[in-house]
């Protein structure tokens, strides 16, 4: 087989177009949670079921979880908060707070529920992403038992599914 041959098999190999993709995500839409909850804290709820590591961007993360345990919660608070915990400028600072603020009143906050419904399915494919791509390399790995891999890739495909029906 020349090399040109090789090059095309690998090249038509479906894995080989997703390994330089980015992960999915939605900061968009991320920024109009943090956003409503920023502008409209009465509408932070419990049965929101949404969690910091649901968000893909770090400073996300870490804004969400100083708002989850903020009452009362306004911008002043959550900026003193923020410098307290010394990860304000980590988080953007001023100007992302502001912007977060700006997102907030111009977003609807009726649409709350289904923005945090697209930050979930977004979190849920990165799981299953990263539960695919570890079932990947143990495929490579020559001493593995492909039928123990197969069970294993099935029990974690399965806890996914099944985290997505608790959402």
């Amino acid at each position: 087989m020349g090399r040109d041959n090789i090059r095309h098999t690998f090249d038509s190999y479906p894995g080989y177009k997703i390994l330089n993709r980015v992960l999915p995500q939605s900061p968009k839409t991320e920024k109009k949670i943090l956003g409503i909850y920023l502008t409209h804290p009465e509408k932070r709820s419990l049965e929101d079921n949404i969690f910091s590591e649901m968000f893909y961007r770090r400073p996300n993360r870490k804004i969400f979880e100083t708002m989850a345990e903020m009452e009362p919660l306004n911008g002043i608070l959550l900026v003193e908060e923020l410098r307290r915990q010394e990860v304000f400028e980590f988080v953007g600072g001023r100007d992302y707070i502001e912007r977060l603020h700006k997102i907030g009143l111009d977003t609807n906050p009726e649409c709350l529920q289904d923005c945090i419904q697209i930050v979930r399915e977004t979190y849920l494919r990165r799981n299953l992403i990263n539960c695919l791509f570890k079932g990947l390399e143990e495929v490579y790995e020559p001493s593995a038992n492909v039928k123990e891999i197969i069970k294993l890739l099935s029990k974690r495909v399965s806890e996914i599914l099944a985290e997505y029906n608790n959402l």
